[in-house]
């Protein structure tokens, strides 16, 4: 049997000093079939020449002949590296920093250095393995080698470094490197599918399943506001100074947002459970990135962002997981480029990974947006910060104004006004400077609203939901809930940061269907999975009019309702944008599985319906339930609800 060659990656990140640092790879080709090495003394010294780093690779091999390892060759490849003016001593060999290189140590980076190994591998036509480490190791003792068949990557996946601090021949050498992968993927994709030596998405996945419970009792507070956990940071980032939020929610979605504002330049410190400090830069002084930013799921922190670098004249690129390079940005990008910023590179119909350069001062324009979105008004809006002049947006149907709310808390010049029946007029001077201010944030309402209709549909349920958000053009649901005839009470409205909060007290309910107008649906867009469920219990027909935006959320929502609903013995129907549900009169059946889509909300969702259904109702994975609500599952559970 002929022997096949092989090959084992090793890649490290190193920190040279404060601004410099490097990122390599070692690569081992054995030209026979061996099953594992001896890899001893491995290290790495760099030296510095007229300001140009110098890697040299020192690798020992114990014995080699005796482990039978035949002809070996030895490659060494640097594949990339960030330069900037040194500050430190110059002269001979130094040894490393043994910490990890700025961001390599992300997951996004690790695929693209995995991407380019199989690459080279493919070259060659061998087998690989690819181990990843991030510091400088100062041993390896009997490391087998994994293999894999080669595979390929896309140009575009390739394409994942931030060149802002390259120039001259690092940036040249750096070009010349990407065009040749580039060549390489594309010779590859005629050849051969793609591979991979890690476990497919559905292996990976956790399923949880919920079964009906007994009476949830009990007093809870969600955590805090998405949309203004967001805009904390955002705002923190922008005014100079200091700026302490109290009650932030912890979700992944946020905390992408704060590592953004982080490499903007702001200083972003957490002090405690929910509590953070955030030093800011100011508006027009932001640094550009030196990575990706990395959003994940998070599309609200995308597109908010989208506007701060379109209006601070900076480059940066943005990208995230698959579920959000789904989403469309062309609606955030356009009003972008009319007040001056370029899309220097995007994916097929205007999607992640988009590369934006801003610009240094943003046009001052008046821009109607073409659907109700606070997040296409908040970028504008953020943009707008960094004009000479006024802004204006005009919304035909009002979106939620936490954007607008927290700028004039933070000293910014803004005004509303009326605009036809149920629009908006925004008014917002550019250029001014914003004074750090506190942040309680408010319980949000999306997240409330999964113990607030699992109350509902458990029989003899009776909670208390404490400090959550009762701004008007956020209780869409339960202004819906109170006409389907729940019982809610609504107790100690009150003021905090700026927003009406209150307590809800929310007792087990026989509800009848409703006719939800499609002007509803700005004030409750994230609600609508949970509605669907708790429509699903009521007495008679619910119709959820202008449904379209659900489309275009971290899943087509509206498909994956519709699909839970039906799996578990509820019928519904999608005519054109609207849901209608066929109650079954608090006697769901349940007993399906639900494919969530990697959606937070539609996991959620069938979740609280497994509570009060005839039997239990699963979902595939419940992983991206932490990207909004990382405590869910402990606090149903401490009302009563029965997980497994």
């Amino acid at each position: 049997m002929r022997k096949r060659a092989s090959a084992l990656f090793i890649s490290f990140d190193i920190a040279v000093d404060e601004r410099r640092d490097v990122v390599g790879i070692f690569f081992l080709f054995f030209k026979e079939h061996v099953g594992g090495f001896l890899l001893l003394d491995f290290h790495v010294v760099v030296g510095q020449d007229r300001g140009d780093l110098l890697v040299v690779g020192c690798i020992r091999l114990f014995k080699g002949n005796q482990l039978g390892l035949g002809s070996l060759d030895l490659w060494l490849l640097f594949l990339g590296c960030c330069l900037a003016p040194s500050t430190g001593a110059r002269g001979h060999a130094r040894d490393l920093v043994h910490r990890c290189a700025f961001r390599t140590d992300d997951r996004v980076f690790g695929e693209v250095e995995k991407l380019r190994t199989a690459i080279l591998a493919l070259a060659l036509g061998a087998e690989f393995g690819f181990w990843h480490c991030p510091s400088i190791p100062q041993a390896i003792d009997e490391t087998p080698v994994t293999l894999g068949r080669p595979g390929y990557a896309s140009p575009a996946a390739l394409s994942n470094g931030n060149q802002g601090d390259l120039s001259g021949d690092a940036q040249r050498n750096d070009m010349a490197l990407r065009a040749m992968l580039r060549a390489l993927a594309k010779s590859a994709e005629d050849q051969a599918p793609v591979q991979s030596n890690t476990a497919p998405a559905d292996e990976r996945a956790v399923r949880l399943s919920a079964r009906r419970s007994g009476p949830l009792t009990g007093r809870v507070r969600p955590p805090g506001d998405k949309s203004i956990s967001h805009r904390a940071f955002i705002l923190g980032l922008l005014s100079v100074g200091e700026t302490r939020i109290e009650g932030l929610l912890e979700g992944d979605d946020v905390l992408r947002t704060g590592e953004a504002c982080r490499a903007l330049g702001a200083a972003v410190e957490r002090l405690g459970a929910g509590v953070w400090r955030v030093r800011g830069r100011g508006i027009g002084a932001l640094r550009a990135p030196a990575a990706t930013l990395d959003f994940g799921n998070a599309g609200t922190g995308t597109r908010l962002m989208m506007g701060i670098v379109g209006g601070n004249g900076i480059l940066a690129r943005f990208d995230g997981d698959a579920s959000l390079r789904k989403r469309p940005m062309r609606r955030i990008l356009d009003p972008l480029v009319l007040m001056g910023a370029e899309v220097k590179a995007q994916a097929e119909g205007g999607r992640c990974p988009i590369l934006l350069q801003g610009t240094h001062e943003p046009a001052p324009i008046e821009y109607r947006t073409p659907v109700a979105s606070a997040q296409i008004k908040s970028a504008i809006l953020l943009a707008a910060l960094n004009s000479p002049g006024q802004t204006i947006v005009v919304e035909r149907e009002a979106s939620r104004d936490h954007t607008e709310k927290m700028l004039a808390y933070f000293g910014a010049e803004i005004a509303s006004e009326a605009e036809g029946a149920g629009g908006r007029r925004i008014r917002l001077n550019g250029r001014p400077e914003l004074v750090p201010a506190p942040i309680v944030v408010p319980a949000d309402p999306s997240s409330a609203a999964f113990p607030l209709v699992a109350a509902l549909i458990v029989p003899g349920s009776d909670i208390t939901i404490q400090g959550m958000m009762m701004n008007p053009l956020r209780t869409g649901l339960l202004t819906t809930l109170i006409e389907m005839g729940a019982r809610i009470e609504v107790l100690d409205p009150r003021s905090e940061g700026g927003e009406d909060v209150a307590d809800i007290r929310v007792q087990g309910s026989d509800l009848h269907g409703v006719d939800v107008p499609g002007a509803r649906a700005p004030s409750m867009i994230d609600e609508y999975p949970v509605l669907a469920v708790a429509a699903s219990f009521a007495h008679g027909e619910t119709r959820m009019r202008g449904l379209a935006e659900l489309r275009v959320k971290e899943s087509d929502r509206l498909a994956a309702v519709a699909a839970g609903l039906t799996a578990n013995g509820v019928y519904c129907l999608v005519d054109g944008d609207d849901l209608i549900v066929m109650g079954t009169a608090g006697r769901a059946p349940g007993n399906g599985l639900v494919a969530t889509h990697l959606d937070h909300r539609i996991a959620m969702s069938f979740l609280v319906m497994g509570l009060a259904a005839d039997r239990a109702i699963a979902v595939d994975d419940e992983r991206m339930i932490e990207t909004s609500f990382p405590t869910f599952r402990a606090l149903m559970t401490s009302l009563g609800a029965e997980f497994a």
